[in-house]
């Protein structure tokens, strides 16, 4: 039976990179960690969150029966991805922000923006909770995780949107919950 509610929806983002170790196998696109391993990394409080395709629209000219041709379009989604704007910084949003060539130690002086094309490659986990506090929704996938907007330094706390571009990959998935009566 479908469920008929009036929600707000918040959400908690977490990612982790390729290469951690994992029982002695590094995390890459065929190997996932366990949503309680300590390699995931929350990057805050879920402000905002929109889902956006790239498309692609072809035209193509199909013989018909009686003779001649006729036109059809096609639209294509190419791309998924989704704009997170989230209310907190972390050590990833700094070396996306920064161009760094590897992740962040503190105290540690590093060349910024060396890195031309600034993203992490990795598992992202999203976590759609309603104002009841039930999670209706719990994506995880594997994604490309950059800065869509840095946020503006301001007096004012920082505001981070960044963009997973998502891959497809077996492993990835969305489970609904609390979303049925």
């Amino acid at each position: 039976m479908a469920k008929i509610e009036e929600i707000i929806i918040g959400g908690l983002l977490s990612f982790v990179r390729d290469g951690g170790d994992v029982s002695g196998s590094p995390v890459s696109s065929t190997l996932l960690p366990a949503s309680d391993n300590a390699l995931w990394l929350s990057l805050g409080c879920v402000l905002s969150c929109q889902v956006e395709k790239d498309e692609m629209e072809f035209e193509k000219l199909c013989a018909v029966a009686g003779g001649g041709y006729k036109k059809t379009k096609k639209r294509m989604t190419v791309q998924d991805m989704m704009r997170i704007n989230v209310g907190e910084t972390h050590d990833l949003y700094w070396e996306l922000h920064q161009g760094f060539n590897a992740a962040i130690v503190d105290a540690t002086p590093q060349v910024p923006f060396l890195k031309n094309d600034r993203h992490i490659m990795g598992w992202a986990s999203l976590q759609a909770r309603g104002d009841d506090g039930l999670d209706r929704l719990v994506i995880v996938v594997r994604a490309k995780l950059s800065l869509a907007e840095p946020g503006e330094w301001a007096a004012e706390p920082l505001k981070p949107v960044y963009l997973l571009e998502i891959e497809v990959n077996a492993l990835n998935a969305s489970l609904p919950d609390n979303i049925t009566a």
